[in-house]
């Protein structure tokens, strides 16, 4: 968990969870918001420091975020990254 927390300090770890916890691959995601693959592995890797407001946009409508979440963590982290609960079976009793 502490991990998860220190990936979504960035911009690309943000951008890398989301994807992830979406089960996209970076090729469907670059293809999706019409950038190079080697454009998207540079956003995850936070080595692009201006990615464009559009291919942003449309990665947020994609996975189904907020923008404002996405580019500055404003707001509670979307669902998709919060863990699920798993319930206990109920137990039988005889």
């Amino acid at each position: 968990m502490e991990q998860q927390r220190q990936n979504l300090e960035t911009l690309g770890g943000r951008i890398r969870a989301v994807r992830k916890a979406r089960k996209l691959t970076a090729i469907a995601v670059a293809d999706y918001v019409g950038i190079s693959r080697v454009s998207f592995w540079g956003w995850e890797n936070d080595d692009v420091k201006d990615p464009g407001a559009y291919p942003l946009f449309a990665f947020t409508k994609l996975v189904d975020i907020d923008l404002n979440w996405l580019l500055v963590r404003e707001g509670p982290d979307p669902e998709v990254l919060k863990p699920v609960a798993r319930e206990k079976p109920a137990r039988h009793r005889r």
